[in-house]
């Protein structure tokens, strides 16, 4: 069992989303220097929205942690997956069937992938986030000290 699971919420296409928004680095100076780094090695030579955070979690300082992403279509990502999938320990999982589902994607909730990744979760602490985050190298690392000392604000979920 890993300490922490990570569950990605990523149902995002690169056809909705505009990357040279990101890749252009003109919106870097709303990081701290510290980060501006990681911002910048993150989005250089991508090609997916998802890329940019499973390159800033390669840089994770914390090593004992599993990645889940959940997307409503998995094959739409499959090849950025196997591409990270050396670095990280990845489940790549579809989004758990809702009656939402039924009545067409514009119903589907953030809920649902968030619940469909602590299905497949091992870890003690859950933390949930967004496709579209830069992971600081320390933070996974930081969020764990916290949980070891009862703070439990932190983290979007807990798994008992």
């Amino acid at each position: 069992m890993v300490k922490v699971s990570v569950i990605i919420k990523t149902n995002r296409t690169d056809t909705n989303t505009d990357i040279s928004f990101w890749k252009d680095g003109k919106h870097s100076e709303i990081v701290d220097d510290e980060i501006r780094e990681i911002w910048q090695e993150s989005f250089r030579d991508i090609s997916s929205f998802i890329e940019p955070t499973l390159k800033s979690l390669t840089l994770s300082k914390f090593k004992d942690f599993e990645l889940i992403l959940v997307h409503r279509h998995p094959e739409e990502i499959l090849d950025i997956v196997r591409k990270y999938g050396e670095n990280l320990k990845l489940k790549l999982v579809s989004e758990k069937h809702s009656i939402w589902h039924d009545l067409g994607e514009e119903y589907c909730t953030i809920s649902n992938a968030i619940n469909t990744g602590i299905i497949w979760a091992d870890g003690e602490l859950l933390i949930s986030a967004d496709d579209c985050s830069i992971w600081h190298p320390e933070l996974i690392d930081e969020m764990w000290k916290l949980w070891q000392n009862r703070y439990y604000g932190i983290p979007k979920a807990v798994k008992y």
